[in-house]
């Protein structure tokens, strides 16, 4: 896109303020239908024009126009933006203000909407224009009920936690999504070796580890006995430690808020404190502080999630950006052929499998 604010070189601006809440809605909308893209009420969107949609904007833009003398102010060009489904016709959409029509810096038509409310499509107008014009019926919002709330808050929590995962190191898998890319593998088999690669317990199957570990350890009790035998035996001690941050991991400290939130809220204080006991004696046996997994086990586990759509969670945060990835490789793509020396005996002698 381009450098101005609104990421769109060349802009018109649009007309008019947005709809508040208690203005109703125009009965009749041209459509913009997007295939590529969720558009949820509150959002600013930046598309490209096609034909189809561009005649929905002009269409909007003709028809604000054409009510300039029906009263005080200007009311903007609003369309209707609808899924494009490609063997049914969508029952509902957002309707969205056009707030500026220009080009992306690549020279590619497009447009900013924002969009205000969801809205219940009807049958087919006529309207000006070359656009489709379809009836348009407010959807009021749904007062939300108490569990409503409640799993809000949950799930806010969930979402925190896998938007501080996003900034964890993301070796593995970046290089699985660069190497698959240059194949030419689908999109769908690139994002499956980036989870594959993910899945281990020393990366996003760190989290499960750190579960199955505390209820391994089961007891409160029994923690100190059971961490001095582990370290004893050199056991690794999961969600403990990390090849960058030598101090606590500025993504545990959130997740040990959420953590002790979960366990006040549930009334079961047992798998955070097995938790806070843990990095308390290592911090003093070894020096070393708990990463992003350690608490995320205790925070999930105590919203119901079962232990194995863990990793999953963490692979949801990441998709964007190996889909990011995936599209850049194949943008300038080269095959990436890793070269590996034998460092090994030479002048062996093949063995038959019944002599070895």
């Amino acid at each position: 896109m381009g450098e101005t604010g609104s990421g769109i070189d060349s802009v018109r601006s649009g007309v008019g303020a947005g709809m508040t809440q208690n203005q109703s809605l125009p009965t009749s909308l041209p459509v913009v239908f997007l295939h590529d893209v969720v558009v949820l009420p509150g959002m600013v969107v930046p598309i490209e024009l096609d034909d189809s949609a561009r005649a929905a904007i002009d269409a909007a833009r003709l028809a604000a126009d054409s009510h300039l003398d029906e009263g005080p102010g200007r009311e903007p060009a609003r369309v209707l933006v609808a899924p494009r489904l490609e063997d049914r016709y969508a029952t509902h959409g957002v309707v969205a203000v056009v707030d500026k029509v220009g080009r992306f810096a690549g020279g590619k038509p497009a447009a900013v909407l924002r969009a205000e409310r969801r809205a219940a499509i009807g049958a087919g107008v006529t309207g000006p224009g070359a656009a489709l014009w379809v009836e348009a019926e407010d959807v009021p919002d749904v007062e939300p009920t108490e569990t409503t709330r409640e799993l809000a808050e949950d799930y806010r929590a969930l979402v925190v936690s896998v938007l501080e995962r996003r900034e964890a190191w993301q070796v593995i898998e970046t290089v699985r999504q660069i190497v698959d890319p240059g194949t030419l593998a689908d999109m769908y088999g690139c994002v499956t070796a980036g989870i594959a690669a993910l899945a281990g317990p020393l990366h996003g199957g760190a989290n499960t580890a750190v579960m199955k570990m505390l209820i391994e350890i089961g007891d409160p009790a029994q923690i100190d006995e059971w961490l001095d035998k582990a370290l004893e035996d050199k056991r690794k001690i999961m969600g403990i430690g990390h090849a960058v941050y030598k101090t606590e991991d500025p993504r545990a400290t959130w997740l040990r808020k959420f953590s002790k939130q979960m366990a006040d809220k549930k009334g079961d204080q047992k798998w955070f404190e097995m938790s806070q006991r843990i990095e308390q004696l290592m911090l003093e046996k070894k020096g070393m502080h708990p990463n992003v997994d350690f608490y995320s086990a205790s925070t999930y586990y105590l919203m119901g999630i079962p232990l194995d759509l863990f990793t999953p969670i963490f692979a949801v945060s990441r998709i964007s950006g190996w889909t990011g990835h995936i599209l850049e490789q194949y943008a300038n793509n080269k095959l990436i052929r890793p070269r590996a020396e034998y460092i090994g005996q030479r002048g062996l002698k093949y063995a038959p499998i019944t002599e070895r």
